[in-house]
């Protein structure tokens, strides 16, 4: 089913914006901005990077499911300045801490973040996620507690499905 829109409460089909969360911390030397959209795309490059683990993004603007679909190397074209938190995580179970790493892979957590506008981003080099709720092609809870080389991430997400989105 080829369908823009996110599902779940707090989004619509019709462009709107789905999914929370409340993030606290730094990104390099920029405090954490309030989360206003987050989404578990339906359209990774590689499933099988994560064994089929949701790939989940976090926005610090009002993104739709629909502005993440065109295609990958949608981070360049949203608004400067977004910040975005994308999660490669490597599970599907629940309660169990998937420790952050280099790559994304099966039991492991790549955690990135980047700016609208830019391609650039930055790896954690430490911490995990553990996913708290998980219902397959609808919406993926968790907490998130990870370092980056300069800054940290603490907090959990509600990310709500984008059947057609898109790595960035």
């Amino acid at each position: 089913k080829a369908d823009a829109s996110a599902t779940e409460g707090g989004s619509a089909g019709d462009g709107g914006v789905g999914g929370s969360g409340s993030l606290a911390g730094m990104y390099g030397s920029a405090s954490i901005e309030p989360i206003v959209a987050a989404y578990w795309i339906g359209m990774p490059d590689n499933a099988n990077e994560t064994g089929g683990g949701p790939f989940v993004y976090l926005f610090s603007g009002p993104l739709a499911c629909a502005d993440i679909s065109a295609a990958s190397g949608w981070v360049t074209g949203i608004p400067a300045g977004t910040q975005v938190t994308e999660l490669l995580i490597g599970t599907t179970s629940l309660g169990t801490a998937v420790p952050a790493a280099a790559h994304a892979a099966p039991g492991a957590l790549e955690a990135n973040y980047a700016a609208g506008g830019s391609t650039a981003e930055t790896r954690a080099t430490s911490g995990s996620v553990t996913l708290t709720a998980y219902t397959k092609d609808s919406a993926v809870d968790g907490t998130v507690d990870v370092t980056f080389p300069a800054g940290s991430a603490k907090g959990t997400f509600h990310a709500v499905w984008c059947a057609t989105g898109r790595e960035f």
